[in-house]
């Protein structure tokens, strides 16, 4: 979830945008800034192949902690 022009107006319902940050653990939506630190991190990174960088906030990772069933729940 990244804060755009384009994602704006689901940003301006105060509750929607209290309920999207409430799942990125960070406890923020991104910003293109946040994505533009990535791009440079792996621009000037000549010693890191092949890796996927994950964006998100820790969303991913969190949204695991929430699937029912996970043994030792």
């Amino acid at each position: 979830m990244t804060r755009t022009p384009l994602t704006e107006p689901v940003y301006q319902d105060a509750a929607t945008k209290a309920a999207r940050e409430a799942l990125v653990p960070l406890g923020r939506i991104g910003t293109p800034a946040d994505v533009a630190q990535a791009v440079c991190y792996l621009a000037d990174a000549s010693y890191v192949t092949g890796q996927s960088l994950v964006v998100d906030g820790g969303v991913a990772d969190h949204m695991l902690t929430m699937i029912p069933g996970r043994p030792g729940k």
